[in-house]
Formats: structure tokens, C-alpha cells, sequence
């Protein structure tokens, strides 16, 4: 199972314009597979130095070995963009 992994600071969001928020729905609403750290925890920065994230928000997919299939790092990437790196399962 591959994982969607979100890392934001709690204040933040995806901008508004209407694919974002179908992806900030689809991030949000995802099986269990979706991980969100927010930045202003210990956990959530633990979590950004551990995947090389400098800035939020940032968007990363793992593989069922958990490595990186693709990161979008201080961007949000279009729901499809990130469907393209899913498997068909999650997609």
C-alpha cells in the first residue's frame, strides 16, 4: 500500500481555486493511507527533516517499500498530478 504523506503548519491550507480544494478534500477524505504532520508539532518536524522538506506545504508519495515515488515540496501539486503517481487503488 503506498502512502500520501501531507506536511503543513496548522494555519495553513491549500489555496482556494476549485482543483485545490478538490485536492485538499481528496488528501483529507482519503482510506487511512493518507498521513498529515502539521509543522508546528515536534512530530511534524521530526517528520520534515526525515523527508528533506523546507518549506509547507508539501505533498509526498511513498511506495509500499516507503520510498519516495514522487514530492512536491513547498507546492501544491493538481489532484491530477498526484492521481498519475497513485496506485489505481488509491486513484
Amino acid at each position: 500500500m503506498s502512502n500520501v504523506i501531507e506536511l503543513k503548519r496548522e494555519d495553513q491550507d491549500f489555496r482556494e481555486d476549485a482543483e485545490t480544494t478538490d485536492m485538499a478534500l481528496f488528501v483529507r477524505t482519503s482510506d487511512e493511507s493518507v498521513l498529515h504532520y502539521d509543522l508546528d508539532t515536534a512530530d511534524g518536524l521530526a517528520e520534515a527533516s526525515f523527508y528533506g522538506v523546507l518549506s509547507a506545504p508539501s505533498l509526498i508519495i511513498e511506495d509500499e517499500e516507503e520510498t519516495e515515488v514522487i514530492g512536491w515540496r513547498g507546492t501544491v501539486p493538481t489532484l491530477e498530478e498526484v492521481k498519475r503517481h497513485l496506485p489505481v487503488s488509491l486513484s
